[in-house]
């Protein structure tokens, strides 16, 4: 499942990104091959824990061992999908705050 993501790249800065959850590791890649960006790869082990968050623009934040990621998922983001993919596959806890029997 690819979903469209902007994640925050700076302060007042986000890039569009690709995300797949794959394999025990989340992949971003960048939308715009010119946008200077390089691929992000986040593997299983380093995941302490994904919130994703039902908004009118949904959001999604990602705590590694490293840092956090931050980002806004497209609108049209099937959040259910995202949040049944994410716990098959990265076997990490993996909370959905506004989701309807997730909450």
């Amino acid at each position: 499942m690819k979903v469209e993501l902007r994640l925050r790249t700076g302060f007042y800065e986000t890039t569009s990104y690709w995300m797949d959850v794959i394999k025990n590791r989340i992949v971003l890649t960048p939308q715009t091959p010119d946008a200077g960006k390089e691929k992000i790869v986040i593997l299983g082990e380093a995941i302490a824990a994904v919130t994703i968050l039902e908004k009118k623009n949904p959001e999604i934040e990602i705590q590694t061992k490293g840092g956090t990621f931050f980002g806004t998922l497209a609108p049209e983001t099937d959040l259910d999908k995202l949040f049944n993919q994410m716990k098959k596959e990265l076997k990490k806890k993996v909370i959905y705050e506004g989701g309807i029997g997730h909450a």
